[in-house]
């Protein structure tokens, strides 16, 4: 099953980093609630990189919703503080 779908319709899930604003870090980690198709991994990138954060954030927290129209949220990997 999952090499089929890996040479059909590979996905991933993606984790990467937004920017934040109010905490001591400048960086929140976050994720792809589920995989999305690989083809949209670069796409995607740009629109989270396009996308901040406020202060206080917890893990889980949606940061960006329905991601390039897949139905995918991008969710908080940590809490941040302020």
């Amino acid at each position: 099953m999952y090499g089929k779908k890996e040479l059909t319709q590979p996905e991933r899930v993606l984790t990467t980093t937004v920017r934040i604003t109010g905490a001591k870090l400048k960086r929140l980690p976050v994720r792809t609630e589920k995989p999305i198709p690989k083809a949209l991994i670069k796409e995607a990138m740009t629109a989270i990189n396009a996308t901040a954060a406020k202060a206080p954030v917890s893990m889980g927290d949606v940061i960006l919703c329905d991601l390039l129209g897949t139905g995918v949220n991008v969710i908080a990997s940590r809490n941040m503080l302020p």
